[in-house]
């Protein structure tokens, strides 16, 4: 743009403009301003979501999730991978845990198809009487697991109504189920949810809720109350997660208790092993990831908004030099030309502000399912102010302080 400016000159204002004033500086920094705006805008809005971010990281692991991610320990196995049959597999996880058991270390140990918090999702189609009316009908979509007898006593999990799987559910496939209270809300929010049915098939034998367990975190650290289910394991299954609840910090015991397993098949392959811990970092990863990356491009366009506003100012005094000079011939005080200079860098960075205060609220709203924190959290937008306004008063102040330096005379003499 200023090289076409430039290519279309009108001759004749140009030859009279002396370079010394400054009446035409509307005109000529129309654009670069609003660029220096933009650019504020832009890093208030980078810096706000990458302070959300930061501050969700914290808060997500003061989040309560219903059970002591430090303390429990899981093993995925599937016995067919390890040529096991499903009466086989059943021994070897039943022998399995009570090998465990017996470690001082260990409080509990529990078999069940899916952990908390694991990236994949046991969905559950759920047709309830009164609910739908035909099997054309869509059923309702269900998280759920199969547990057996001790897994909420190893979650540490109150049943809240009725009770828990017991093991004579497990041995003869009765078809009972626990449910959390957010699905005793969402299906049953009048009556007592103990004694209600729901089928997986339409017209398919139903199953009858035996229990209601406190709501906890089933898929991620930040969900709301979750509907989720829990149906009896099958004492014969090839396929199990082995959750262990020691009495200090799982990871210190993790590679001790695999020994365990292989004390009984010293060729048995895991699918996986590792703490809940590591299950909820890595839910969490979308978010440390989030705060890296909206914070680094926050700092360059901090960076960038700094450079542009010590360009502009920059310019601004070199035009200026005449007009300061003679100020300062007539007696003013340093203060007041750097006072003077300031103004004029920091109301761009007000307008910007203003401007990317209003962005970086819609911002927040969308990061908001992301986000562990307010959306408006204070202390977010009041650090990414604090921060801004900081940078941009040095980038303002370096050339204020230079048109300050000028020496009156000697740059009266040269103009």
């Amino acid at each position: 743009v200023p090289a076409l400016r430039a290519s279309r000159p009108d001759l004749v204002p140009a030859l009279k403009d002396t370079g010394d004033g400054d009446g035409r500086r509307g005109r000529r920094w129309e654009l670069r301003d609003a660029l220096v705006v933009a650019q504020v805008a832009v890093s208030l809005v980078l810096l706000v979501g990458g302070a959300l971010m930061v501050r969700s990281i914290g808060a997500a692991t003061r989040v309560d999730l219903g059970y002591d991610v430090d303390r429990l320990a899981h093993f995925g196995l599937a016995m067919e991978m390890n040529r096991y049959d499903a009466a086989a597999a059943g021994q070897l996880f039943e022998a399995a845990r009570l090998q465990l058991e017996s470690r001082p270390e260990v409080e509990a140990v529990a078999l069940t198809s899916r952990l908390p918090l694991s990236m994949n999702n046991n969905g559950f189609g759920l047709y309830i009487d009164g609910h739908q009316s035909s099997e054309d009908d869509r059923p309702f979509i269900v998280d759920g697991a199969r547990v057996d007898q001790h897994y909420f006593e190893t979650l540490g999990l109150e049943i809240v109504r009725g009770r828990a799987i017991n093991e004579t559910d497990r041995q003869e496939g009765l078809r009972v189920a626990v449910v959390t209270e957010a699905m005793a809300a969402r299906f049953w929010p009048e009556e007592d949810a103990i004694g209600q049915e729901f089928r997986t098939a339409w017209g398919g034998t139903p199953y009858r809720i035996v229990g209601v367990v406190e709501d906890h975190k089933v898929n991620t650290p930040g969900e709301a109350p979750t509907p989720y289910l829990h149906l009896p394991l099958s004492m014969t299954g090839t396929f199990a997660n082995v959750i262990v609840r020691t009495a200090t910090p799982a990871v210190q015991h993790v590679v001790a208790l695999e020994g365990e397993f292989r004390a009984l098949d010293p060729d048995l392959v895991f699918l996986d092993t590792g703490t809940f811990r590591g299950l909820a970092d890595l839910r969490l990863f979308p978010v440390v990831a989030g705060a890296w990356l909206i914070g680094s491009f926050g700092l360059l366009a901090l960076v960038l908004a700094a450079v542009g506003l010590y360009g502009v100012i920059g310019y601004s005094v070199s035009r200026r030099v005449r007009e300061i000079s003679i100020r300062k011939a007539l007696g003013a005080e340093t203060g007041g030309v750097v006072a003077m200079v300031l103004r004029q860098g920091m109301t761009l960075v007000l307008l910007g502000g203003v401007a990317g205060a209003v962005l970086a609220v819609i911002a927040g709203r969308v990061l908001s399912s992301a986000l562990f924190v307010d959306p408006l959290d204070p202390i977010s937008f009041g650090a990414a102010f604090a921060v801004l306004a900081a940078v941009a008063a040095l980038a303002n102040w370096i050339p204020a302080r230079r048109a300050a330096r000028v020496d009156p005379m000697g740059a009266l003499r040269a103009s």
